[in-house]
């Protein structure tokens, strides 16, 4: 997961190249997105 500390861009979280397991902890994966954005406002 690359978030703007990797990139530089605010509000962009890369989820590229997950695989099937990701699948299974997509619900987890949202929240740390959600966690992720939230600490940007």
């Amino acid at each position: 997961m690359q978030d703007a500390t990797e990139h530089g861009v605010a509000g962009l979280v890369n989820l590229f190249g997950i695989e099937s397991p990701g699948l299974t902890s997509c619900l987890a994966l949202a929240d740390e997105v959600h966690e992720r954005l939230a600490a940007l406002a």
